[in-house]
């Protein structure tokens, strides 16, 4: 009944379908110990409804559930606004967990800025499809965030900084290609994950700094694509000794008093991407510091 067709090698086999199942709420252990029906996954408890804010975004949730999905945002509503993709929302009475942002949700949406909190995980397929705004220009991918769909962020000419989440473990084709104006691109993944040389531009391989974390610049000059950045650079390693120590914060405040030392690294000093190095960068360094202690 639930099975559909698929040519594999030439030949045409069955597949069991890959759709969810929605049950009566308090049934979900029947269905998934019932032949056939346990086949489904996943298996979900209640209705599916939709909830549209008064800021244009529009999430899907399951009765039953507490999680949610972000489906679309108004992109008339959103223009030149800041966005901010909230992780919890309340429906029915009841707080779920925004998990992903669906498919395609925020194409041509010309956004100020753009803030994802902490708590999504995947980011679907082309969600900012050439959603290019002359005013958005970081963008800041939170920490607990997996995976990054495809063509996610292309065409969106205007940014210039990226940073992207120790927990992001896949990133696919596309997913900021053409965007040939970034400069700064900041991972928190000490191991590389594995991309295809389509992430970016090939301007952006030849122009912009990759920034690492502490003791990951060999693995990242070494690893497939991520090596054709001309510039790998270990954030707040303001010296180029391999470390982030004391010895930054003080080549910092001498830059800052018109001492700069002969080996300080300006690109490195500037932890915020503002192209000042100041007071600020200092304080930041002294986390980046705190964090790996």
């Amino acid at each position: 009944v639930f099975v559909y067709e698929e040519e594999v090698d030439g030949q045409w086999i069955q597949k069991f379908t890959n759709g969810a199942l929605y049950v009566p709420v308090g049934f979900r252990t029947v269905y998934s110990e019932a032949p056939v029906w346990s086949e489904f996954s996943p298996i979900y408890q209640g209705e599916l409804k939709e909830l549209t804010t008064d800021e244009g975004l529009t999430f899907s949730y399951i009765t039953g559930e507490n999680l949610a999905t972000l489906v679309k945002g108004d992109i008339n509503l959103l223009r030149n606004k800041d966005l901010i993709i909230p992780s919890q929302i309340e429906a029915d009475g009841r707080m779920r967990y925004v998990k992903s942002i669906a498919k395609g949700a925020f194409r041509y949406a010309q956004v100020k800025s753009l803030v994802i909190e902490p708590g999504i995980e995947i980011i679907e397929d082309e969600i900012f499809w050439n959603a290019n705004s002359s005013y958005w220009k970081n963008l800041i991918i939170p920490e607990g965030l997996t995976t990054i769909g495809e063509s996610a962020f292309r065409y969106c000419y205007s940014l210039k900084c990226l940073e992207l989440p120790s927990t992001l473990t896949t990133i696919k084709d596309n997913a900021f290609g053409s965007d040939n104006r970034i400069k700064r691109v900041v991972v928190h993944m000490e191991l590389p994950c594995t991309i295809n040389d389509n992430m970016f531009d090939e301007t952006v391989f030849a122009s912009a700094t990759l920034f690492v974390p502490i003791g990951s610049k060999e693995a990242y000059k070494n690893a497939a694509v991520w090596q054709n950045f001309s510039a790998i650079v270990i954030l707040g390693d303001v010296d180029g000794d391999g470390d982030v120590d004391q010895k930054d914060i003080d080549a910092i405040a001498d830059h800052i008093t018109g001492n700069t030392p002969p080996d300080f690294d300006e690109n490195a000093a500037d932890i915020n991407g503002d192209d000042k190095v100041n007071a600020t960068d200092i304080a930041m360094i002294v986390n980046i510091i705190n964090n790996t202690k």
